[in-house]
């Protein structure tokens, strides 16, 4: 039983991993970009909660084996989803800086890659059509 619990203990990362992803969503690359060593700190840390509340309950409740492996995979779609009020938490959003562009911008930037003719075109057909 202690070979269990040992292999539990050991894949706590990757536990702590799949709640996180469960949590929050599409947003957890972007997390690890900002800060790997923060990402990769807190999966270790709920991983290592999700394998010691499994081990305690199982070893509590005097359970098989097959059932601790089952704790696991109920704390962690547990824990996942308490993660889901966290992610706006954990990830501040960027604002973006606003860009004041007028017509002539944007026509000296389409006529520097050459876009500039087609641009006149439909301008002409949208004219045609609307008269």
């Amino acid at each position: 039983m202690q070979i269990l619990y040992l292999a539990i203990i050991l894949g706590s990362l990757a536990f702590g991993l799949q709640s996180l992803a469960i949590g929050m969503g599409g947003k957890l690359p972007i997390f690890y970009r900002r800060g790997r060593a923060k990402a990769l700190a807190l999966a270790a840390s709920i991983g290592l909660t999700i394998s010691g509340l499994s081990i305690f309950t199982s070893h509590f409740l005097n359970l098989n084996p097959l059932f601790l492996f089952a704790t696991v995979g109920i704390y962690t779609i547990i824990v996942g989803k308490l993660t889901c009020g966290l992610k706006n938490v954990l990830i501040e959003p960027t604002h973006l800086p606003e860009i004041q562009t007028n017509d002539a911008d944007i026509e000296k930037m389409l006529d520097s890659r050459g876009f500039k003719k087609f641009l006149k075109k439909e301008v002409k057909d949208e004219v045609k059509s609307s008269g």
